[in-house]
């Protein structure tokens, strides 16, 4: 995994409360799915196993 952005905030704890905003794309190209284009985005317990296991390594610290 490549970080495309470093953050500079305080490094998340299990059970973390975490916002996000996301955009789900179809390999042909096609989105499906938009936190954005609903205008609410995702609030998730970090660590939590709620979320596909690679958000939660990509928010880690």
């Amino acid at each position: 995994m490549t970080d495309l952005r470093v953050g500079k905030g305080r490094v998340l704890e299990p059970g973390d409360t975490v916002t996000v905003h996301y955009d789900v794309w179809r390999k042909d190209g096609k989105k499906v799915d938009s936190s954005r284009d609903k205008g609410k985005p995702l609030p998730f317990l970090y660590g939590g196993g709620v979320v596909m296991p690679g958000w939660d390594m990509g928010l880690e610290g």
